[in-house]
């Protein structure tokens, strides 16, 4: 599983498994700081 971090406060957002591919926007219940998370699948990276 991958972590999904506040990139301003280190705060565990949340977790995916890693041959996951993803584009999301979060806001952080800490820091207020809003973000947006993308990862590319693992078999797209030829």
């Amino acid at each position: 599983m991958q972590e999904i971090r506040c990139k301003v406060c280190s705060k565990l957002l949340g977790r995916v498994p890693k041959a996951t591919a993803f584009e999301i926007e979060m806001k952080c219940p800490r820091c207020k700081s809003v973000r947006i998370y993308n990862k590319e699948a693992l078999e797209a990276q030829g």
